[in-house]
């Protein structure tokens, strides 16, 4: 979507619902900002999380309010780049994502807190890794209690396949310098 041409591009019609598509254009350019670094994490995390919530155009167009401009816009110039990662910080991040596996959440925390409140890549991997080790954890404590039944029980090998699969798929995609964002994982640190 190019957005520099349309500077509100859901105003004529705020009450209709919006499409899984429309939601996808909307996170583009709220990575976009991201990239130029209008938005730090936490920023971008809200914001994308009210975008998967929004159900008409009106909800939709509100993460954007302060980023669209509103008067015509100029002539856009090259498309901005994607942060930047060196090899050895993508590097960092495949083996911090895949220290999982024998530790769980201590490396990713670890890193976490060494890199303290700088806007890095792998702080923001490392955050992303600690929430879902964390999660995961929480969620076998609780499969754990409740497994005198029948449905917890059968629940244990599905989770520790899919940490498995998104543990090995998160490391992956850091290596890429992708963004990469665990499912279902709750939001501890950021």
């Amino acid at each position: 979507m190019n957005h520099a041409a349309a500077p509100h591009p859901f105003r004529p019609q705020p009450w209709l619902r919006v499409a899984n598509s429309d939601r996808d254009k909307v996170v583009e350019i709220l990575h976009e900002a991201y990239a130029e670094g209008r938005l730090d994490d936490a920023e971008l995390d809200a914001r994308i999380d009210r975008v998967l919530a929004a159900r008409t155009y009106g909800e939709l167009e509100a993460p954007l309010v302060d980023l669209l401009p509103s008067a015509p816009p100029r002539p856009a110039g090259p498309p901005p780049q994607p942060l930047s990662t060196s090899s050895g910080e993508r590097t960092a991040a495949l083996l911090m994502h895949w220290s999982a596996f024998p530790t769980f959440f201590l490396v990713p925390l670890i890193i976490y807190l060494a890199e303290g409140r700088r806007n890095s890549y792998l702080r923001a991997q490392a955050a992303e890794a600690t929430n879902f080790q964390l999660t995961f954890l929480i969620a076998n404590i609780a499969l754990g209690a409740t497994a005198f039944l029948i449905l917890p029980a059968l629940l244990f090998p599905v989770i520790w396949v899919a940490w498995l699969l998104l543990v090995f798929v998160g490391g992956l995609s850091a290596a890429t310098g992708s963004r990469f964002r665990y499912p279902l994982t709750v939001r501890f640190v950021r």
